[in-house]
């Protein structure tokens, strides 16, 4: 029974170091960061699914055209966020003087 104390003694006390080590506004970025990316590979998933079993029935045109247009879209999305992480772009909000 220690052993399993001790553990998640010390992964928690992991856990909140990392989180004093952050930012509110980091951790929100993390999360959505690894939320879009999970929404990714689960679209791909279905998307892939999807799209084995249009090609066994011989797809369409079009279904391949919105394929090829949700897939490219999906990727510049990723790609513009992605960037602005890497680039270091953050927007600050603007605080006028007067209290209200």
């Amino acid at each position: 029974m220690e052993k399993y104390t001790t553990g998640s003694a010390y992964s928690w006390s992991f856990a909140t170091c990392l989180l004093g080590v952050f930012s509110l506004s980091d951790c929100a970025l993390i999360t959505g960061i690894v939320c879009t990316l999970l929404t990714c590979g689960v679209n791909w998933y279905y998307r892939h699914k999807e799209y084995r079993f249009r090609v066994k029935k011989r797809m369409s045109p079009d279904l391949k055209r919105r394929l090829v247009t949700a897939m490219a879209g999906g990727a510049i999305a990723i790609t513009a966020v992605l960037l602005q992480w890497h680039e270091g772009l953050r927007h600050k909000t603007y605080k006028d003087g007067v209290v209200y």
